[in-house]
């Protein structure tokens, strides 16, 4: 075990949200303090709430049963279990029911015990074998397995039945989460991006406020004992990659807090939970072509390596440049002498360069078979010399690379090139360092506002990012094109880069929602890692014609993909996604409550469509 966790581990246990500490930069990138904040704004339910969210339920054109699954253990006391009964007889919506363990039957405090919608597990055969003897006998449509000290928010499940009634076809519904303590402290939100393979297969991304559709779970036999203590995730794993991946929903909302144990949830605690869900992700059909390890330093979140096929493909590297003859020789270098991949080729796609230097460093790269120089004067266009690049290409895989790119370390290209050759992923980024050491790509944000935006851009290098995103292969909307990897043919069938109206500006990202369009999945890895010295060849667009051109191309942007700037399905409308040196800012949520859509916003109900940033 690493050290440091080590030392984790012998803490004394605490109580407290206040006082226990998970990991450094696991979840410490939103402090509780601004946290509890966030909550007194936008997540507290006022009686004009309550009264809106009852008269909506009357209006539901359907009620789905949904059936609890209450897990205890012997290690939590039965006041827990208690804890999380109240928060489900105190449901707003009232179509449920609750299964619980054999034993709460003859506790003496049992306060419940007069209402029909409570029920029993069988006394034998252990824990699994009484929740699935519950899901076998359980009335609901949907149901929700919740651990003894887990809490429902009082509107957890009319949400899910609010989304289920605008997605009738929806077969898993999951939320967003945070922790409780024992004296109701709530710390530790996880917001959640919609459904993502890569992101869940290397952590709990579903976690344990997900809702699942019982005929499903039942037809897929159930929980496994042998995955225990990770059955459930276990089963969360094998329902999402057993459906259509429309069929998964995510609800924006902290519905479900986490008991804290003590000391923390047992996902990030338990070594044994994190080799049973290792174990888990190992045996499902999604990942059976990976490699799979646990990331350093975060051992509960798995890292995974796509095969490489023998021999490895033609890669074409075409980097566009005017000069700046310093730039390009450490370009060249990087690809050409430190980096280990063994079929490559260099295209330079030359605009006009004028300096002496250039022309000496081109007669000196003209030496190595793997180099071509590719004349192209006119006007700088960065889209039209990408695509005479790739025309002029042989590869297989064509990896744009900006001039002012250097590589630190070799096995970048093996990891980029291994991820794009799948058939499902159409461009893959890397993870892009400042000089200085902090980040400056790990994937395009597109904002409400209008803003793209380098997600958790200035965080430090090995910061993990918000729940990992900084160090697990994920999805995005789009990548940067200074370091995009994509097959041939899918470049080709997405048309290419638009010349016409990108030339400078958006083009990559252009480039990856016409191929996600396309049903590809872009996504960027941690693994494959550059130092990039941003717009040092190129100069700011931040003043005369440049800025007048920037805007243009930008109003193209926004005008073309309207949809993906109102809901951008891998970040979270309670996010910002900005970064500095406090972690990423809570904001005011853009998403409209489903009991304020047809009502107005009511009383600790959000407005659509505002960010005000909420710091501590």
């Amino acid at each position: 075990m690493p050290f440091h966790l080590m030392r984790w581990f012998s803490r004394p246990l605490r109580n407290s949200c206040d006082e226990f500490e998970l990991p450094s930069g696991l979840c410490d990138a939103i402090s509780n303090r601004a946290y509890r904040k966030w909550i007194r704004r936008y997540d507290t339910l006022g009686a004009g709430d309550r009264a809106a969210i009852r008269r909506h339920i009357e209006r539901l054109p359907r009620r789905p049963l949904v059936s609890v699954i209450l897990t205890s253990s012997q290690a939590r006391p039965a006041a827990q279990s208690h804890r999380s009964l109240r928060s489900i007889v105190e449901q707003l919506y009232p179509d449920w029911e609750i299964w619980l363990p054999a034993a709460a039957a003859g506790s003496p405090d049992f306060w419940a015990r007069g209402d029909r919608r409570i029920r029993f597990m069988p006394p034998d055969g252990g824990e699994t074998a009484a929740a699935n003897a519950a899901l076998k006998s359980a009335g609901g449509e949907f149901v929700v397995f919740l651990n003894a000290g887990d809490l429902l928010a009082e509107h957890a499940l009319y949400m899910l039945a609010a989304t289920l009634a605008a997605n009738p076809e929806a077969d898993l519904v999951y939320s967003d989460s945070d922790s409780c303590d024992v004296r109701g402290t709530r710390c530790w939100p996880q917001f959640k991006p919609d459904w993502d393979p890569d992101l869940a297969l290397g952590q709990d991304l579903l976690g344990r406020s997900c809702a699942m559709r019982v005929a499903l779970v039942n037809g897929l036999g159930g929980l496994r004992e042998e995955f225990e203590p990770a059955a459930q995730y276990e089963l969360r794993l094998r329902s999402a990659f057993s459906v259509d991946a429309q069929r998964i929903r995510h609800i924006p909302a902290v519905l479900h807090h986490c008991s804290m144990g003590p000391p923390a949830p047992p996902e990030y605690c338990s070594p044994s939970h994190w080799e049973a869900a290792r174990r888990a992700v190992r045996q499902c059909r999604a990942a059976a072509e990976f490699r799979i390890e646990p990331v350093p330093e975060f051992p509960f979140w798995n890292r995974l390596h796509a095969p490489m096929p023998e021999p490895p493909p033609l890669v074409s590297v075409i980097v566009p440049t005017r000069d700046r003859a310093d730039l390009l020789a450490e370009c060249a270098r990087g690809v050409l002498e430190r980096t280990d991949y063994p079929a490559l080729e260099f295209l330079v796609v030359d605009n006009d360069s004028v300096e002496e230097s250039t022309f000496a460093l081109f007669a000196t790269l003209r030496g190595d078979p793997r180099v071509r120089i590719i004349r192209s004067p006119g006007p700088f266009n960065f889209s039209a010399l990408v695509n005479l690049g790739v025309s002029a290409a042989s590869g297989h895989v064509i990896l744009l690379l900006n001039n002012d790119i250097s590589v630190p370390s070799p096995g970048w290209l093996r990891e980029m090139v291994s991820q794009a050759l799948r058939p499902e992923i159409g461009a893959v980024g890397a993870k892009l360092i400042y000089p200085n050491g902090s980040v400056q790509h790990a994937g395009v944000a597109l904002l409400p506002d209008g803003r793209v935006h380098h997600a958790f851009r200035l965080a430090d290098r090995g910061d993990p990012g918000y729940f990992g995103r900084l160090a697990l292969t994920r999805s995005c909307l789009a990548v940067t094109g200074a370091c995009l990897a994509v097959r041939r043919e899918v470049f080709a069938e997405a048309g290419g880069l638009d010349a016409e109206n990108f030339a400078i500006a958006f083009n990559d990202i252009d480039l990856c929602l016409r191929i996600g369009a396309r049903g590809y999945r872009v996504i960027c890895t941690p693994l494959a890692e550059l130092v990039h010295w941003e717009s040092a060849s190129r100069g700011s667009d931040r003043r005369g014609a440049r800025l007048a051109r920037a805007r243009k191309e930008h109003a193209c942007l926004l005008s073309r993909w309207p949809a993906q700037f109102r809901h951008d399905p891998y970040g979270n409308p309670n996010l910002t996604c900005t970064w500095d040196k406090r972690g990423v800012a809570l904001c005011r949520p853009h998403a409209v409550a489903p009991w304020c859509e047809t009502e107005g916003a009511l009383s600790g109900a959000p407005s659509a469509g505002q960010e005000l940033p909420v710091r501590s």
